[in-house]
């Protein structure tokens, strides 16, 4: 999915660089197997990031199935909304469409809001401990791109809404999905990209 609002200033005081996240929807459960099916891609991408540099900008990618993102989407899930709204369709195998997401009252999305609050404020508040306790020890310096440390700064700011001494580079966050079923056979799979 890309965004309106990149940013490529590596070189900057903020040391921030947007990144690229893909969202690949696939038909089957089975192919969300990040080890069996995945792993080569995820080896090649980072080879090609830190090794040949022939990628500049970070990719990073979440396998979904069409359930999931729908259920998503149903749910109000602000991640697959984005996505349905400003993400570009790389490749798809078939025509399937995206659920449509539908207008929520205010009451379900102050409940929406207060269930992302509970899943992921307990992880920042650590993630945030985690960088006052490097910037206390002088060790934010040492943040290489990559590192917990810079990605667990930045998602700390982000979610806390707090500033720490120095917010290092972003990552994105890969929010918490529905479960899904398995579904039939990985042989009849499609996938978008």
């Amino acid at each position: 999915m890309a965004a309106k609002r990149w940013v490529d200033e590596p070189h900057t005081a903020k040391g921030y660089q947007s990144d690229y996240d893909l969202l690949i929807i696939v038909n089957d459960k089975r192919l969300t197997d990040r080890v069996t099916y995945w792993a080569k891609l995820e080896a090649r991408l980072y080879a090609e990031q830190t090794i040949t540099k022939a990628i500049r900008t970070p990719i990073n990618f979440i396998i979904q199935t069409l359930k999931e993102v729908n259920a998503g989407l149903a749910h109000g899930r602000y991640f697959f909304r984005d996505v349905a709204r400003d993400g570009i369709a790389l490749y798809e195998s078939d025509d399937t469409e995206l659920h449509q997401p539908k207008p929520k009252t205010p009451a379900q999305a102050l409940a929406i809001a207060q269930e992302y609050f509970n899943e992921e404020m307990p992880s920042a508040s650590g993630m945030l401990e985690t960088a006052r306790f490097s910037a206390n020890q002088g060790r934010l310096a040492d943040c290489q791109e990559g590192d917990w440390s810079s990605e667990g700064i930045s998602q700390a700011v982000k979610l806390t809404g707090e500033a720490t001494p120095r917010a290092a580079k972003s990552a994105s966050m890969n929010p918490p999905f529905p479960p899904a079923s398995a579904g039939s056979s990985p042989r009849n799979s499609s996938a978008h990209i």
